[in-house]
């Protein structure tokens, strides 16, 4: 699920929205209509990542891998649309969004996950040394709606 929100008759989603346990957040700088969407696509995450949440690595190691799996309407599908992630420290009272060039690896481009067809699933290699010991959610979002996501710690 995704929050939108309209300023001026137009689709507004260039504002951090969280989505975990049910509950969507957003902050935006004025007040007008809001949405919550749902896309017939749900994103799967892969190991090394625990679907669990369990999963901590070592900042030092520098790498955290995020591969996900697509699936549409309930299907699995190798049709996979360009996808974006998102990453959100953990522990306040409210999720805070990470700097993109505070977790951008030299192999990815922005923040855009590259796609490996050969095993249907969308892969990225989060940068974690620029990132403090703790625990953080990633996103994968298609059309700017987030489609899934997955927990993990640092130490």
């Amino acid at each position: 699920m995704q929050l939108i929100h309209y300023v001026n008759g137009v689709l507004d989603q260039s504002f951090e929205s969280f989505t975990l346990d049910n509950s969507i957040c957003g902050q935006v700088t004025s007040l007008s209509p809001f949405a919550v969407v749902r896309s017939g696509y749900h994103a799967t995450v892969e190991p090394p990542i625990s679907a669990a949440g369990t999963s901590v690595f070592n900042d030092r190691r520098g790498v955290v891998p995020v591969k996900f799996r697509l699936s549409l309407n309930g299907e699995s599908t190798c049709r996979l649309p360009a996808a974006t992630i998102a990453v959100f420290r953990l522990g306040g009272t409210a999720p805070v969004p990470v700097n993109q060039s505070d977790f951008l690896a030299p192999p990815d481009s922005g923040s855009t996950f590259r796609i490996d067809g050969s095993n249907c699933q969308y892969m990225y290699h989060l940068n974690s040394r620029s990132l403090e010991s703790g625990s953080y959610s990633t996103q994968i979002r298609i059309g700017g709606i987030a489609v899934g996501s997955a927990v993990f710690g640092l130490r």
